[in-house]
Formats: C-alpha cells, structure tokens, sequence
C-alpha cells in the first residue's frame, strides 16, 4: 500500500501556572483545566485537532503554507510539566515530533522553562515558543483573536511594552542558550531562527498563528518522518489503565507509528513482563475531544493509523499493565517482541538516588511527573512505587528512621493510604506541588529534631567565675562557690581556665544546700572539683570554662543554627583557649 503522512504528535510543555492547558482548552474548543486539581495538568492526556481546524483556526495565515498541506493534522499531548514528556522519549518511542512552549511573557524563562529547553535541545525537537498572557500587558485591548491584528489596533505604548517584552525574552534565550529567536512575523529561516507568537490562551489571540507555525515546521521538517504505511505495525505507548463499565479494563494508548486492527494480536510491556493479548476492540474519541474528558464520546473503529489516540479492548489486560507502558502489534515477530519486552529491567525506568523519601502514584506517568519534580526541588527518591500505600511501603519507609529519619515519609500522588506505621510521615494529594511542599515540612522538621538530638548530647558550654570569699574547701575535693555567668553549667562537665589549664570535672554542684544536676546563667552555686587545689590552680575571681573535645567543637559549628548569639560567641572564646597551645584546634 503506499505510504501516506500522518499526524505529528506535539507535546505541550512549559513553567507551571504559565497557561498550557488553558492554550490547549482554547485551541480545541474544550474545558479541560477547570477539571484539574489546582487547575495544573496532572496526567498526560491526548486530543486531535483536524487539519480543517488548523485552516480555520490559521485564517488567511494558512495560504502562506502553499497550495496543498498534506498533513491530516496535529495530535496534541498535554504534560504535567516536562517530566512525562521527559519519561516518553526515554523509553525509545520518539513521542514528540514538535512541540509548543509555553511562557509566561511577564514572568520570563522560569526554571521548569529551562529544563524543557535543554530537553528539547537534547532531543532536537523543533518546537515554538507561546509567549503567553499579553493581555496583561496594561492597556492593551482588543476583539480580534489574530496576534497581528490585534498588535496593530494598540496605542504606540501598548506596542512598545509588548515589543519590549519579547525582546527581554529574546535576550535571556540567547544569553542563557545561545537560541537566535525573533517574533514569527519576523523569522525567515525557521531552522535558524525560534519563532516566538505572542498569544493570550485566555482570551483566545494568536493561537491561530501558533497552529500556522506548527504545521509550517511540519511541513518543513517532518515529512520524511511521518510516512506510515499500511504494513507497518502500530506501536504506541499507554497513557491511562481505565476501567470501563460494561467493558471492563481498557488501554488508552497514543498510536505513534503504523496501523492496529481491531482483530490484531498485541504484546504489552509489564511490570513483571511481557504480556500477549487479541484486540476485542478499538475505540476512539470524536475529534476535539480528550482523551482524559469523563465526557469524551468514543465510536468503535475497525483500524486506527497513526498518530491518534485509541482505547483498546483486550481481556488479556492486567494490573500489570500502567501508564508509560509500551504497545506493539504483532507482525510475525512474536518471539523477537517476546524477546525484547522480557529483557527489560523491570524498574519503571526511574532515576533514583541512593538515600530519600518513597513515591507513590496511581500511574507510571505520575510517578515519573512525582520523582522528577520532588528531586528538581532537592528532595531525593529512594524508592518508587506504582498504587497505594500499604504496609509493606510504610515498612520500607521506617528502614530510614535509624539512619536517615528525614527521609522516613511516603509521598501519594492519586492513591489511598491504607495502613500507618509508627514515626513515619504519609502524605497523599492529587496536586504534585503540594506533595513538595509536604516533604519539604516533613524534611526540615524531622532534621531540627534531629539536630536538637544531637545538641543535647554536647557537653554544654558553661563560662563561671570564682566568687570572691566562697572558698569552702581547699582540696579533697576543692569547693567553691560559683556564678553562672554565659551557657548551662552541669555536673560531670570538664573544665580549664581561661589560659588553657585542665582542672578536671565537676564532681558535684549544689544550690542552697541541695544537690542539683545544673545551674543556668545567672545561677550562684557552689562546685566540687575533685582535681581542683584553692592553693594551687583554683583562685577566687578566675573564670573557668567547660573544656570541649574538639569533635564537639566541630559539632556545634555544624548546629550553629540552633544556639543564640551568646553561645556562639562562648564557644568562640573557648575554640580561641584551646588554640593558645593548639593553633589548628577544631579547624
């Protein structure tokens, strides 16, 4: 059969809150994000958008493209970040074709920005930049939904803010990049110059000219990689284990290369191996709409070429099966997918470090999206896991709590607690952001309360001075009496004086008589110093000081954090003591 094009597939990545499923909602006429917790992209979901709709969307922009586009259209995939997008193109599927990024004109290149750059870059995926939000550049004000329309019916104030904001955007991609980029009106050569389309997905201008750009790169550059053929066996990649009633479970799957019959036998990739199944049936969502929508209707098909979404029907399908997961048709090469699928490591794929917290998630893309963001925000994973939390994960969890604590918490994104365990901290959401900010808190609280630990087993620093007339006994032990005058003074505490002398442990101290266990400053106490000699080493207005191990000394920088302006400069002026013989004491 001869070949024919199909659809790119672009992959929809940028800073969170900087508008990309809000682009995406206005692009296909639909309202996806007021469903999302917190209004941010929490999975990754797929939508087809016709090339008729491109033309009308583009307007007269389209003629510019040339007489004929062969293109059937564009398949958008909306990410939670770049870190789905990240996960897809790691395992080997070449998911995104182009992309769109999304930024915020007034906010600039933010650090999730950054990181879809490099992405893209390492990928060389060519891609457009949305420059979203100039609505909110003050005074601006329109009712056309063409950029270029729009830009002209502005005061010369409006122009020079808006120009003002895509030069500043250009300046950080080339400083930051090396990127030559320049607004797409402008742009001559779209493989040497990032066509940068000023827009506002809110209030519906410029997408259209952002649509024109996409099917320009396309057409430019993708027409030797989008040729399918009807022999070429459909791969694709799951996006979402659904359970649908009257169906039971289904796969929603991006189909990213060739065609799948309805009768056609498929291997799956799963958690413990491969799995073989026949295709019961093929369903796909009418077009505008998303794969994610609870609403979407889906008519059955008996063959689905890609690029598209489809669900797909197979009894064969198991818990074993999750998001990220790769599709294959089978084409007399059984034992070769067998083969490949069963030499896999089975672990999710995930970067993990050797020390951190648990991550759960419902799906691999989720947890994939869960792992990234946590160590982007210096929380490292130790181990990750897909469902809910048992208890054998909070087991794993309290294997931290001797030697690292901080790390004992399991983080949920999408699943269910369904145990606790002692001292271990549990924290689910389906908001990945508020997962980050949980495990922050958790983090700085468990490693204060460790620090405080560690304080507490410190000789405490104690500065006294000998009272004048309050020498009650020689030696014997020697004892005198004493004023607090900075830090805790306690019993078995070593002191020196304040030229260095050892003159041992504080044996005993009392307070009217009695016997206590510490004196606080401003405390007047009388001390037993068993090495101590009234007529020898111990002298009435002396100051003494609690004579710390150098380890110790050490410590107390590392906790510095934790002590007041008057301990520091106590511990300082006995660090300066010690080094009266010892010039590199506690360096």
């Amino acid at each position: 059969m001869p070949s024919m094009l199909r659809s790119p597939i672009v992959t929809v990545l940028g800073h969170v809150d900087h508008g990309k499923s809000t682009l995406l909602d206005n692009v296909r006429g639909t309202n996806i994000v007021d469903r999302e917790s917190g209004s941010i992209t929490q999975s990754i979901g797929a939508s087809k958008l016709p090339v008729e709709t491109v033309r009308e969307r583009a307007g007269s922009l389209f003629s510019q493209l040339g007489d004929k586009v062969d293109l059937p259209g564009l398949l958008f995939i909306d990410t939670p970040g770049h870190a789905a997008f990240t996960a897809l193109r790691e395992r080997g599927s070449s998911l995104a074709n182009l992309a769109v990024l999304v930024v915020d004109v007034q906010d600039g290149l933010q650090p999730q920005t950054e990181e879809a750059i490099r992405i893209l870059q390492e990928a060389q995926t060519p891609f457009v930049i949305a420059a979203n939000k100039i609505d909110l550049v003050h005074g601006f004000d329109t009712s056309s939904t063409s950029f270029l329309d729009a830009y002209h019916e502005q005061s010369d104030a409006v122009q020079h803010k808006l120009d003002q904001r895509i030069y500043e955007l250009i300046g950080e991609l080339h400083d930051s990049f090396d990127l030559q980029a320049d607004r797409f009106d402008r742009v001559d050569d779209y493989q040497e110059t990032l066509a940068i389309v000023p827009c506002s997905a809110k209030e519906n201008i410029g997408l259209g000219e952002v649509l024109f750009v996409l099917v320009g790169l396309a057409q430019r550059f993708l027409e030797d990689d989008l040729e399918v053929s009807r022999d070429d066996a459909g791969k694709g990649v799951v996006l979402e284990v659904k359970e649908e009633q009257g169906m039971g479970k289904t796969l929603d799957t991006i189909l990213y290369d060739g065609f799948i019959g309805d009768e056609d036998e498929v291997i799956i990739d799963g958690l413990n191996g491969p799995i073989q199944g026949q295709i019961r049936g093929l369903f796909m969502p009418k077009e505008l709409s998303d794969s994610r929508d609870e609403s979407a209707e889906y008519q059955r098909v008996d063959k689905a070429v890609a690029a598209t979404g489809v669900k797909i029907l197979s009894p064969q399908v198991t818990d074993d099966v999750i998001s990220g997961m790769d599709v294959e048709v089978v084409r007399d090469n059984e034992d070769e997918l067998m083969e490949l699928f069963s030499s896999e490591e089975r672990d999710l794929g995930l970067d993990l470090d050797e020390e951190g917290v648990l991550a759960h998630a419902n799906t691999l893309g989720g947890l994939e999206a869960l792992v990234t963001i946590l160590q982007e925000n210096d929380v490292p994973v130790r181990h990750g896991n897909i469902g809910d939390v048992t208890k054998k994960a909070l087991a794993d969890a309290q294997s931290n709590l001797e030697e690292n604590p901080e790390y004992a918490v399991v983080l949920g994104f999408n699943v269910e607690q369904k145990d606790t365990a002692e001292d271990v901290g549990v924290f689910t959401s389906d908001v990945i952001y508020e997962l980050v900010d949980d495990a922050d808190d958790f983090i700085h609280e468990r490693r204060e309360r460790a620090d405080r630990d560690r304080l507490r087993k410190l000789t405490p620093p104690a500065k006294v001075r000998v009272l004048r007339d309050c020498v009650f006994r020689k030696s014997g032990p020697c004892i005198v009496g004493v004023r607090v005058l900075e830090g805790v003074l306690h019993t078995n505490t070593y002191v020196m004086s304040k030229q260095g002398e050892k003159l041992g442990m504080v044996k005993s101290i009392q307070e009217d008589g009695e016997n206590v266990s510490r004196a606080t400053k401003g405390d007047q106490v009388a001390v037993s110093l068993p090495d101590g000699d009234a007529e020898r080493n111990v002298d009435v207005e002396m100051l003494l000081f609690s004579d710390l191990l150098e380890d110790e000394f050490r410590e107390y920088k590392e906790l510095s954090h934790l002590l007041n302006d008057d301990l520091k400069r106590l511990i300082k002026e006995i660090a300066e003591i010690k080094r009266g013989d010892q010039p590199l004491w506690g360096v």
